[in-house]
C-alpha cells in the first residue's frame, strides 16, 4: 500500500510541475535562454499575420478541444530581412464542456493583443543556423494556455459519461 501512495504522489507532483512549467510563458523562455545561450535576441521584427482557428488536436476527433493561433513575422538581421511562421504561437485550451469556440479564439486573440501590446513577444536566431524562434515572455501563471489543462476536460466528460450510465441504470432497472 505504501508503495502505491508513493507513486500516486510521484505523479502527482510529475503532472503539478509539468502543468506549472507549460503555463508559465516566462519560464519556458528563461528554459529556451538557458538551453540556446549563443542564440540572438532581434529587437527589429514585426507581426506579418496572426491567424485563429478552432481545432480537436491532440485526438483529432469530437469537439474542438482549443483555439490556437498561427503567426507569421518578419525580422533583419545583419540588414537581410528574413520571414518565419509559428503554428500554434498561442495555444487557448477549453476549460468547460460547453464552452463555444467563437469564444475561445475571441479571449484568444484578446490575449495575443495585450501581449503584442506590452511587448512580451521576443524574437531569437541562431547565427549558424540562420533558424527563428519566436517566444511569449509574459509573466505569471496562465493554465488556459498549457497543455496539461486538457486532462480537466476529459475528467469532466467522463464524469458526464458515467453520471449518464448511471441514469441509464436507474431508469432501466426500475422497469
Amino acid at each position: 500500500m505504501k508503495l502505491f501512495i508513493k507513486i500516486i504522489l510521484s505523479l502527482i507532483t510529475i503532472f503539478l510541475i509539468l502543468l506549472v512549467v507549460t503555463s508559465s510563458f516566462n519560464l519556458q523562455s528563461k528554459i529556451f535562454k538557458l538551453l540556446h545561450p549563443e542564440w540572438i535576441e532581434i529587437k527589429d521584427y514585426k507581426i506579418i499575420d496572426y491567424k485563429v482557428y478552432c481545432s480537436s488536436k491532440p485526438w483529432r476527433r469530437g469537439m474542438d478541444r482549443n483555439a490556437r493561433g498561427d503567426i507569421k513575422y518578419q525580422y533583419t538581421y545583419r540588414h537581410n530581412a528574413y520571414t518565419s511562421e509559428k503554428e500554434d504561437f498561442l495555444v487557448l485550451y477549453r476549460l468547460k464542456i460547453f464552452e463555444n469556440c467563437n469564444d475561445m479564439k475571441d479571449q484568444n486573440i484578446s490575449i495575443f493583443n495585450e501581449i503584442k501590446k506590452n511587448n512580451e513577444i521576443k524574437v531569437f536566431i541562431s547565427p549558424d543556423t540562420k533558424k527563428s524562434k519566436i517566444l511569449i515572455t509574459k509573466k505569471g501563471l496562465s493554465f488556459r494556455n498549457s497543455w496539461m489543462i486538457n486532462l480537466f476536460l476529459e475528467i469532466q466528460l467522463i464524469f458526464l459519461v458515467l453520471i449518464g450510465l448511471i441514469v441509464y441504470l436507474m431508469v432501466t432497472s426500475k422497469k
